[in-house]
Formats: structure tokens, sequence, C-alpha cells
């Protein structure tokens, strides 16, 4: 869009509702973000940010148990996830 109509980054800004920052940030990482996005399938393809910690491993884990439609009711889920975060040795922790 900014690019084949030549707006600046603070009309881009506007048009997205967003702050000059983001836009300006996107457009550091568009190379990182086209590979990403050509290298991953319809279904693999996540809008979030990437994060290295090691609680969002942890939601890692729950969320792909979920999507393959796996049975978690909260109790099960609750020590689950209690034991995940012993393995992945994150301090402070609770259900």
């Amino acid at each position: 869009m900014a690019c084949e109509e030549k707006k600046n980054v603070k009309e881009v800004a506007a048009h997205f509702k967003c702050e000059k920052t983001q836009i300006y940030s996107v457009i550091k990482e568009k190379d990182t973000i086209f590979e990403k996005y050509l290298s991953s399938s319809k279904t693999d393809f996540s809008r979030k940010r990437e994060k290295n910690s090691k609680p969002s491993d942890l939601n890692h884990i729950v969320f792909d148990s979920e999507s393959k439609e796996l049975p978690t009711s909260g109790l099960l889920l609750q020590e689950k996830v209690k034991e995940l975060a012993e393995i992945l040795k994150i301090d402070c922790f609770s259900v």
C-alpha cells in the first residue's frame, strides 16, 4: 500500500490506526516477515508476535494440544501445565 501509492509513514499509520513506530518496525523487518509468511502454511501462520521466553513455550504447548482437539478439562489442564512448568524450569508460575 505505502510502496505502491508512495504514502508517507504518517499517512500509513493513520490508515491502519497505529503509531509511526509500528510502521517503522514493519518496514525494518519486512524481509523477515515476508520470508516467514512464505515459509508457513495457512494453518501454521500466526499473527502473534514471537516471544523467546519460557512462558511462551508453555503457551505454545497448551495451544498446540488444544488445536489437536485433545481433551482438556480444567483440572487436567492445570496438572499438565504445572508439570510442563517444572520441566521448562519456570520458577514463579502459578495456576
